[in-house]
């Protein structure tokens, strides 16, 4: 890999485990929908949580009202959806990322992150994890619209504008190649696919990264070389 100036990062189930997220979620959830219902907090969350364990996506607050015994038009499925946006959520970096972030700019890389999702849940998800401690810019493509989400372009040539670095000296890590490599390789970047546990389930691949990374040690080593 060429001498890099800039690294940028996907988020969701990159810097974070994003199934902690949704945990977050559905207790805020929980926490809501438990005051207008008979259904206790603990019992709802139970039910939204082992219906994600089980892979059900989707139909999930639509399950969970039907359930529930709630005067008609009291709650509607919005209504939880913008409890789960909204919330101040409960999440970290995965272990080591933050040392990984720390010792990029020690270095004088610059970080920058590109991000899918619905804007307000994804701002608060920056907030949460201090992301501007060490990326700059931080680029949620839903400001702009859904057609913007990846793979469109436009994230990451604002991105390579931004770090000021030639296509050869930036890598793009993520965690999904059915979305996340395409722009990247069209621009000339390199890419590492980032394997960690917890992470969603696999999707279909559309265009594999240049390298993989199995977990936060094997990364530094593709980044800073195996000796640093």
């Amino acid at each position: 890999m060429a001498i890099l100036k800039a690294l940028v990062f996907d988020l969701d189930d990159t810097l974070y485990p994003e199934a902690s997220y949704v945990r977050s979620g559905f207790h805020a959830v929980a926490e809501w929908f438990g005051r207008c219902s008979i259904l206790p907090a603990d019992a709802v969350f139970e039910r939204l949580w082992s219906a994600h364990l089980r892979g059900e996506r989707g139909r999930t607050f639509d399950d969970l009202l039907a359930a529930a015994q709630v005067a008609p038009g009291r709650v509607q499925v919005a209504d939880l959806v913008r409890i789960y946006r909204s919330h101040e959520p409960d999440i970290s970096l995965f272990p080591g990322m933050a040392a990984l972030l720390d010792e990029a700019r020690l270095r004088s890389m610059r970080i920058a992150i590109i991000s899918d999702g619905f804007l307000e849940a994804q701002q608060h998800k920056v907030l949460a994890l201090g992301l501007a401690r060490w990326a700059d810019p931080i680029l949620l493509t839903d400001a702009w619209g859904r057609e913007f989400w990846k793979p469109h372009a436009r994230a990451f040539e604002q991105a390579q504008e931004a770090c000021r670095a030639s296509a050869g000296e930036i890598v793009y890590i993520g965690d999904n190649p059915g979305k996340d490599f395409q722009a990247p390789h069209a621009l000339g970047w390199n890419s590492i696919h980032l394997v960690m546990p917890g992470q969603g389930p696999a999707v279909r691949v559309v265009s594999p990264a240049r390298s993989q990374a199995r977990g936060i040690k094997e990364l530094r080593a593709l980044l800073f070389g195996p000796g640093a």
